[in-house]
């Protein structure tokens, strides 16, 4: 079972908050404000969950399926999204990245550069990603980092940053780029 979890600070009574899932599997949500649970099977097409909140209070909303691969609340205001123990989603939207750097590289590049990278969360808007070694996340940030931010904007959302993971010896280096003159 993947959970996911999500804050929501509505900005007056009656705030109706709408969820569409994509995935396989049945889908529990707790809307965090002692309401009974929603409980519904997602299959082959998008699911609606809605819900009205009958004040303005800060509420914690857990997701949890089986098998979870988009989760849409764009019209909604979210202050926090956790989604790191839904590995389906994220591969999902990194696979979804990849296709359109496919489209983008030489298939050499891709190959060799673009296919070995492991998604490994998205936490509070930070995608971290492991790469095989330093010179990939200097080639990538050299030639690639254009194509990789678009990317990552289109399939993650527009304020994702992103961190590299490195593996070195018997740890890993992480590289916040946020820290380096790229900004996603």
């Amino acid at each position: 079972m993947n959970t996911m979890t999500m804050t929501t600070e509505p900005e007056w009574e009656e705030y109706e908050f709408g969820i569409l899932l994509d995935g396989t599997g049945t889908a529990t949500i707790d809307w965090g404000d002692g309401s009974e649970n929603d409980v519904m099977t997602i299959g082959i097409d998008y699911e609606e969950f809605r819900h009205t909140y009958k004040n303005a209070t800060t509420h914690n909303i857990t997701v949890s399926c089986d098998n979870i691969t988009e989760l849409n609340c764009q019209f909604n205001k979210i202050t926090d999204l956790y989604v790191s123990n839904n590995t389906a989603m994220i591969k999902q939207k990194w696979d979804n990245c990849l296709h359109i750097i496919k489209d983008n590289v030489r298939v050499e590049i891709y190959d060799v550069i673009f296919e070995p990278i492991i998604p490994i969360s998205i936490k509070q808007n930070i995608l971290t990603l492991e790469l095989s070694n330093q010179f990939f996340y200097e080639y990538i940030e050299e030639n690639f980092v254009d194509l990789l931010t678009s990317v990552i904007r289109k399939e993650f959302g527009h304020d994702t940053k992103l961190v590299y993971c490195i593996p070195i010896g018997h740890g890993l280096q992480i590289i916040d780029i946020s820290k380096c003159h790229y900004y996603l």
